[in-house]
């Protein structure tokens, strides 16, 4: 899959961005991203309890999705 980022200015003064990742109780990965603020930024993506993916799409600003989530 293949996303287009949108233009963007990001100021990196003080920018705090961590990487989130949540699991399910059988160790697979429930989901993944980054937020800014407890915002959801950039990449994301989810998957199912047995592995398969669920979703994946990019946020370009807070919670604004952009593009096509898959």
């Amino acid at each position: 899959m293949s996303i287009e980022l949108p233009n963007m200015s990001v100021e990196l003064t003080n920018l705090s961005i961590k990487l989130r990742t949540k699991y399910y109780s059988n160790g697979q990965k429930k989901s993944e991203g980054s937020y800014h603020s407890y915002h959801p930024v950039f990449n994301h993506t989810s998957w199912y309890e047995n592995g398969n993916k669920k979703s994946e799409g990019f946020y370009k600003g807070y919670h604004e999705r952009y593009g096509e989530w898959k």
